[in-house]
């Protein structure tokens, strides 16, 4: 059945996690901090059910 493959999720490409930035101060200088999210396509496991045609 189609639904049986899974496929790499496009959101966050296969990762499980993507990178979202914030505004934080760290040492008293304002900055901009990176911190890893869990990918909400596919709640973090980095597969998504189904096929996904060519393009």
């Amino acid at each position: 059945m189609i639904h049986d493959i899974d496929v790499l999720c496009h959101a966050c490409d296969g990762e499980g996690r993507f990178p979202e930035a914030k505004a934080a101060t760290l040492g008293g200088v304002s900055q901009t901090a990176i911190i890893s999210r869990a990918c909400t396509w596919c709640e973090g496991i980095g597969r998504r059910e189904g096929a996904a045609p060519p393009a």
